[in-house]
């Protein structure tokens, strides 16, 4: 069976790349409980994009965001000047999935798939 790598396009690999680099200076920072409930989505203009699932853990990323910006600056040689933490419940795409299933004949709604896929919408 041929890697996954092949079917992506140079960009999408890149970003791919990108996005398992930053989950990895993550894992290096944040403790197991908090680290279950986030992820980073992007760097933009000297913005680190964070998701969270909940208000609670939201809250909690916000005792972190200077260090985690220094943390990020100095392993990617950037300059992080802030922190975004955006909440995603998912509760919003599940309702949107669950209208599009009627028009696939009630296929099995993944919500991990759901995710992946508004996360790649948004590379």
């Amino acid at each position: 069976m041929k890697k996954l790598d092949g079917f992506l396009s140079v960009d999408l690999r890149h970003k791919v790349q990108q996005l398992e680099r930053y989950d990895s200076i993550l894992k290096s920072f944040l403790a197991t409980p908090l680290l279950e409930h986030v992820a980073v989505t992007r760097i933009h203009a000297n913005k680190l994009y964070l998701l969270t699932d909940t208000q609670t853990w939201a809250s909690n990323l916000q005792y972190y965001k200077k260090d985690l910006a220094k943390r990020f600056s100095a392993e990617l040689g950037l300059s992080i000047q802030s922190v975004v933490i955006k909440i995603d419940t998912g509760k919003v795409i599940e309702r949107k999935e669950q209208k599009n299933a009627k028009a696939d004949l009630g296929k099995e709604i993944n919500p991990h798939r759901i995710r992946l896929r508004k996360l790649l919408k948004e590379l």
